[in-house]
């Protein structure tokens, strides 16, 4: 296993755990119920995917450890966009989650034989807070309809 492969994992884990972080903390700072509950379905998929990750990098022999640091990291920020309007919002989101998703895109080339769909579920997953974003912002009732089929399919 490449030291990269090994180096990107621990990387998305610790990044899963800061976006988990910040979703929970937003859905229980903003006091819209609607919004919570998006924001609920949002963190579940951020844990679901940290712990695929984790799962990998227990089956190579790596002990995976939360970064108190970046759960706390998320905390604050998500507790500070609780009363955050929800349009603003959804615009910043859009413009940090473009670039990470083709970077995700990018490191699906660190895959070793066997493991490309991981990395391309690590992608989608980014790629289903995207459409999150944009489908929220268009006022679509489907906008989580990408998480939510993703998160079905990791269950089967």
């Amino acid at each position: 296993m490449s030291d990269a492969y090994i180096i990107y994992l621990e990387e998305r884990y610790q990044g899963e755990v800061y976006g988990e972080a910040i979703f929970d903390a937003w859905a229980r700072a903003t006091g819209d119920t609607a919004v919570a509950e998006k924001l609920q379905v949002l963190a579940r998929l951020e844990r679901e995917m940290g712990g695929r990750l984790a799962g990998e990098l227990r089956a190579l022999g790596r002990a995976p450890q939360a970064d108190p640091g970046k759960r706390e990291e998320g905390e604050k920020i998500g507790g500070a966009l609780g009363g955050a309007a929800w349009p603003g919002v959804l615009d910043g989101f859009r413009s940090q989650l473009t670039p990470l998703v083709e970077e995700f895109e990018r490191a699906e080339s660190l895959a070793p034989e066997g493991k490309l769909s991981l990395l391309q579920d690590v992608t989608a997953h980014e790629r289903a807070l995207l459409l999150f974003a944009d489908r929220e912002g268009a006022g679509q009732a489907d906008a989580l309809e990408p998480a939510l089929d993703l998160l079905r399919s990791w269950e089967t």
